[in-house]
């Protein structure tokens, strides 16, 4: 804030002001050298804690690595969060999928998707060696979740929007 002042003064009167930039050169970078923490206000999430749990709940592990920690599952809007048109779809469980974060990655980011069967579909876009390295190449094709009619709409949405085809 000091410096967003200082830079202020120095727009509004160069005159009178000029004099403080010669040792604002000097000091600047030893002063962004000591602030290593800002405080900020960010938009939270309000739901977010009890749409994870009952995601977990209903899902219990990751379908394409069976991670079943719940310190280790994400649970991912099938829908983004952005994408919502209300609330209730924000915070319904059959919007979300429990997912090891690496694959949660993959899913917001379109690279993977399930059909309206539940057969996990690999973005053309995504490297081939990814799927090998992280051992669900042979995932790739199979029937790995449950898509039901209160989860279709979801998916479809998913698969229209998001997977990079």
């Amino acid at each position: 804030m000091f410096l967003t002042i200082i830079q202020f003064a120095l727009d509004k009167n160069p005159v009178l002001f000029g004099s403080i930039q010669s040792s604002l050169v000097t000091v600047t970078p030893a002063i962004r050298r000591q602030i290593t923490e800002v405080k900020r206000t960010v938009n939270q999430r309000i739901g977010q804690l009890q749409f994870r749990n009952e995601v977990i709940k209903l899902e219990r592990f990751c379908p394409i690595t069976s991670v079943s920690s719940p310190a280790f599952l994400r649970a991912s809007h099938i829908k983004p969060w952005r994408a919502c048109e209300s609330a209730d779809e924000r915070l319904d469980p059959y919007n979300g999928l429990a997912l090891a974060p690496h694959i949660d990655q993959m899913f917001d980011q379109g690279y993977i998707t399930f059909d309206e069967r539940g057969t996990l579909l690999l973005s053309d876009e995504c490297p081939p060696m990814i799927p090998m390295h992280w051992g669900f190449e042979d995932k790739i094709g199979e029937r790995l979740i449950d898509v039901s009619p209160k989860r279709r709409k979801y998916i479809g949405y998913h698969n229209r929007y998001v997977f990079k085809k």
